[in-house]
């Protein structure tokens, strides 16, 4: 399914239930870059409804990393840390893997990615290294405040 918002927001694909008259949400893959989000239904033999709503607490765009420990200043060495410019320092992140659904929980430590690189969060190369090799340079992530109550 193709959407035309383009905006940051998290967006999932929603199945219809009509016995239950809900949505309920099933897995898809949020391609940012195209503006697609595709899912696979296997063994469907009635008509249904299916549809695309963003998440408004969530972030869907593009990580990259760099190395924390190189800053004297941070006194961080290789841990779960990341820099964002929509939640301030302290603040619990889960950061999702759109392409593998693999998560980590990262705490935001510092100020960034600047706006002009249109990227979503810097990790910090310990934790970037837990979704994907440095090699791939940039991924792209769902980015959502950890609720540790869960």
């Amino acid at each position: 399914m193709v959407y035309k918002v383009d905006d940051f927001s998290s967006k999932n694909i929603y199945l219809y239930n009509q016995e239950l008259n809900t949505w309920q949400i099933i897995a898809g893959y949020n391609d940012v870059k195209e503006r697609f989000i595709s899912t696979s239904l296997l063994g469907q033999g009635q008509s249904i409804i299916l549809a695309v709503f963003a998440d408004y607490q969530a972030h869907d765009g593009i990580a990259s990393y760099y190395n924390q420990s190189r800053y004297k200043a941070f006194n961080y060495k290789n841990g779960n840390f990341a820099a964002s410019r929509d939640y301030p320092k302290g603040t619990k992140l889960k950061v999702t893997r759109l392409k593998t659904g693999k998560s980590i929980i990262v705490t935001v430590n510092d100020y960034g990615p600047e706006l002009k690189t249109n990227r979503l969060i810097d990790l910090d190369t310990y934790a970037f290294k837990q979704l994907g090799s440095l090699g791939a340079g940039l991924i792209y992530v769902k980015v959502e405040p950890y609720d540790q109550s869960k």
